[in-house]
């Protein structure tokens, strides 16, 4: 019996949750049914593993990324969060998983001879999830459905 890497495994695991319907002459899916089988199957097909970490491309619709930066939307977005966190007091901590976030390589900075925002970018806007009876008190999670300019995700 051979073996699989983690990353064939995970891949086969991703495909195994598939709807497995293909579309024929005879298929009676409707066109939500296949845009969820399109989308399965992209994150399986871009599913890998690199340092012991699960990386997946993020799942743009047939159209490609947006034609428009969300910088702005994301911005604002970091300001009412700071704001909201300064005023529940836990600013400090925030920060504190902030730079651990970095840290470990999840959060990149680019350097701002990098930054064009008048060309096709998307930032995931963060939040964060207060659970004050769990020993993660507080824990960042990225919104990647987060709105963009022209209103959809």
């Amino acid at each position: 019996m051979g073996t699989v890497s983690a990353e064939e495994d995970i891949k086969k695991l991703l495909i195994q949750d598939q709807l497995g319907v293909r579309p024929t002459k005879l298929c009676m899916c409707t066109d939500d049914m296949l845009r969820e089988n399109r989308f399965i199957k992209s994150i399986g097909d871009s599913t890998k593993i690199i340092d012991g970490r699960v990386e997946v491309k993020m799942p743009w619709k047939e159209t490609g990324p947006p034609p428009r930066s969300n910088y702005s939307i994301a911005y604002e977005r970091m300001l009412s969060s700071e704001k909201t966190f300064k005023n529940k007091k836990c600013f400090n901590e925030i920060q504190t998983e902030d730079l651990s976030l970095v840290e470990q390589g999840f959060i990149t900075e680019i350097p701002s001879n990098q930054i064009d925002h008048t060309k096709p970018e998307w930032y995931l806007p963060m939040q964060a999830v207060f659970t004050p009876e769990r020993s993660t008190k507080i824990r960042l999670v990225f919104d990647a459905s987060a709105k963009g300019a022209n209103g959809k995700s």
